[in-house]
C-alpha cells in the first residue's frame, strides 16, 4: 500500500521511497526478480509448458522435446528451480522435473 503523509507531513516522491512503503520486503521483490528473470526466456517457457502438459520429465527427454544441448537445457532447468518454478527428484542415475503448480497459479503465470 502506498505510504500516504500524514497531516503536516511532507509527501515524497515515487524515486524516495522504498520497498517497505510499497508492502513488499527485500527479499519478495528479489523473488518477483528472480521469477519475472525465469520466465524471460522462450526456452524456459517451452520447457514449463512441457513439463505441464507432462506432469514430470527426466532431462534426457526434456533435451529431446526443447532440441538444445543437455548443458544448456540444465542450465534453464537450474535457473526455474531457482526460481521455485519448478521440483527435482533423483531416481537412480535420472533426474525428473515437475512444475510447482501452485507458484504458477500464484502469480497467474499460464492460466
Amino acid at each position: 500500500m502506498p505510504h500516504r503523509p500524514e497531516e503536516g507531513e511532507a509527501a515524497r516522491r515515487p524515486e524516495e521511497q522504498s520497498f517497505s512503503d510499497s508492502g513488499l520486503s527485500s527479499a519478495e521483490v528479489e523473488r518477483q526478480a528472480k521469477i519475472f528473470t525465469a520466465l524471460g526466456n522462450e526456452t524456459r517457457l517451452k520447457i514449463l509448458r512441457l513439463l505441464l502438459d507432462c506432469d514430470e520429465m527426466c532431462v534426457s527427454d526434456i533435451v529431446k522435446s526443447v532440441g538444445e544441448a543437455a548443458s544448456t537445457v540444465a542450465h534453464h532447468l537450474h535457473t526455474l528451480e531457482d526460481a521455485e518454478l519448478i521440483l527435482s527428484r533423483r531416481h537412480g542415475r535420472s533426474t525428473y522435473y515437475t512444475v510447482r503448480k501452485e507458484e504458477l497459479a500464484k502469480y497467474r503465470i499460464f492460466e
